[in-house]
């Protein structure tokens, strides 16, 4: 499909793959919706050069699902923050990236 003058083929096998595909994006766990009266679980992970921040909520399967993720890396002075300043550092910019969806949660 990329290259030019290609002929796409749709055949059983390419539909058979298109269906299981799409039933297992409809049944993933991550998929779900956001209701700001639930709770939520933020999970920090840091690196000495990066970190990670992971908002998840347990979903109606009682599943532990995420609804969000994100990740950076430190730059300057961030690179010399204690193990805990990194922690508090992610927790700090993951609030204030989300933060006009937190404001409706109020």
């Amino acid at each position: 499909m990329i290259e030019k003058d290609t002929i796409f083929k749709w055949g059983h096998n390419e539909k058979q793959a298109f269906d299981s595909n799409k039933q297992e994006t409809i049944n993933a766990p991550y998929l779900s919706t956001l209701h700001f009266s639930d709770h939520f679980i933020l999970y920090t992970f840091t690196t000495s050069t990066s970190y990670v921040v992971v908002l998840t909520k347990i979903n109606d399967r009682k599943i532990e699902a995420p609804m969000s993720f994100f990740s950076l890396n430190f730059y300057g002075a961030e690179l010399n923050y204690s193990e805990v300043e990194k922690q508090e550092f992610a927790v700090y910019k993951y609030i204030k990236y989300f933060r006009l969806f937190l404001l409706k949660h109020t």
